[in-house]
């Protein structure tokens, strides 16, 4: 939701009028600034990136607790955590610039009516396909692309994988405004609407993926590989699903600071080291957790996120750690 106010408030705090352009000539300063009277009259200048961990956000987008939130950041700061980090150092506009879209995404959740709703639905979507765009399809053909004749039915079943990663992300989003709205039969009709485009963007993705790869197949000299169908360890894993531990969810937020972790590697000094998990991997695995997802699913979600294999082995040594703390439960 963040994303749908920062277009507008950047086009109403920056020399910029006319659609996508931030130095059009014949352009306005400021159409309508948001100032503070002691602050400084600089534009607004931003870009929205990846969620990151290890701040006070942490409280709320930890998988105990689930529930999305924003996290504000200018970089680089050359005070951070100095003595010299004093609240003369803080732009009294950005702030209150920072105040006002936080307060207007909590009074869209809040009284999310079809009015809000429609527009609020057009920048999730457009967002999602520009995020598809810019961070997964390029890796989904550079996978291809790369492939030797050894490798090629690995190296699609990852862009393959990579690719549902991405379109379950987006569509998972749009479903993220259905617990706003207020449930009219109009309103669930377009956020329906907007699944189902992004389940036909998802086949139609699918099939580009394998016309490619049938391409490059015949470039290398050997034979097409199709999709590939769920292994026997899959189906397996697919039945079982983990979850938060009802004495976690929304109590602890951080494995690794918690008093139980903390002595359980006193006694166990080797017990992360021995199950050959990145820490990359271990932050995805817990933060995929959320009672829906099966083994195998988790499994292919951390894969297309890290960008590395983890095999059925390493997953369920991890997981068995984590039930050992009593942080998970099935």
């Amino acid at each position: 939701m963040q994303y749908a106010f920062e277009g507008e408030f950047w086009r109403t705090n920056d020399i910029v009028t006319a659609p996508d352009s931030m130095y059009n000539p014949r352009g306005q300063i400021f159409p309508i600034p948001i100032w503070e009277k002691n602050g400084s009259r600089d534009a607004f200048r931003y870009f929205t990136h990846e969620a990151t961990g290890g701040s006070d956000h942490i409280c709320f987008n930890n998988p105990s607790v689930a529930v999305p939130g924003i996290e504000m950041n200018v970089w680089p700061d050359q005070w951070y955590h100095a003595d010299t980090d004093t609240v003369d150092k803080a732009d009294p506009t950005q702030l209150k610039r920072t105040a006002f879209m936080g307060a207007a995404c909590v009074l869209a959740a809040a009284n999310c009516t079809d009015e809000i709703l429609e527009p609020l639905l057009d920048a999730v979507n457009a967002f999602g396909y520009a995020r598809v765009g810019k961070r997964e399809l390029p890796k989904v053909f550079k996978y291809i692309d790369e492939a030797k004749a050894n490798n090629l039915k690995q190296k699609v079943a990852a862009a393959l994988n990579l690719a549902q990663f991405a379109v379950e992300r987006e569509r998972g989003a749009i479903l993220s405004v259905r617990d706003i709205c207020p449930g009219t039969e109009r309103t669930l009709g377009k956020i329906q609407n907007r699944i189902r485009q992004w389940e036909f963007y998802g086949e139609s993705l699918e099939d580009q993926i394998l016309k490619y790869t049938a391409h490059r197949a015949k470039e290398l000299g050997v034979q097409a590989p199709t999709k590939p169908k769920l292994t026997a360890e899959e189906q397996k894993y697919d039945k079982t699903i983990p979850s938060i531990h009802k004495g976690v969810r929304s109590q602890e937020f951080w494995l690794e600071r918690s008093d139980r972790c903390k002595k359980y590697l006193e006694t166990h000094p080797d017990a992360l080291k021995k199950l050959k998990v990145s820490k990359r991997q271990q932050e995805s695995i817990r933060n995929f957790i959320n009672g829906q997802r099966s083994i195998t699913k988790i499994r292919n979600c951390v894969m297309a996120e890290t960008g590395a294999d983890l095999s059925f082995e390493k997953l369920l040594g991890y997981l068995d750690f984590l039930k050992t703390l009593n942080w998970i439960e099935y």
